[in-house]
């Protein structure tokens, strides 16, 4: 094998693990959190996970991970995160404070994950999850 060949071969698998990296580095990211709808976006892309989002809030229900209202318990704040929600009223015009939405941290997707069975690594493509919105 000459120099030149021997030089190739790194450079290629280089080339060969710079996607999945980068989607790594965004999953890994751990500043975001996801809908409810984005999150079964990226279970579902496990082979083994076939979920929506109404089987996943119940799963989450049934785990434990939040209240009969649905607010998350404090052991789960790294799992699950509350964003405020307003609404404006229809009659006054008003803004008002509406329920609090449940939101999925990466951490949440990790445990869910594998309270699901994933048998794959989670993986995280933007594209899909906005063309599907």
């Amino acid at each position: 094998m000459s120099a030149l060949e021997a030089q190739e071969v790194p450079e290629a698998r280089v080339k060969e693990w710079e996607a999945p990296a980068a989607a790594w580095n965004v999953l890994a990211d751990a500043s975001g959190d996801y809908y409810l709808r984005e999150a079964t976006f990226i279970l579902n892309r496990d082979p083994a996970i076939s979920t929506g989002q109404q089987r996943l809030m119940k799963l989450i229900r049934s785990l434990g991970m939040v209240d009969r209202n649905g607010t998350p318990y404090a052991k789960h704040s790294a799992h699950l995160a509350e964003r405020p929600q307003t609404y404006q009223h229809p009659r006054t015009g008003e803004v008002m404070l509406a329920r609090p939405q449940i939101r999925i941290t990466i951490r949440g997707l990790q445990h869910l994950h594998n309270k699901l069975g994933g048998v794959a690594p989670l993986r995280y493509e933007q594209s899909e999850v906005n063309s599907a919105a």
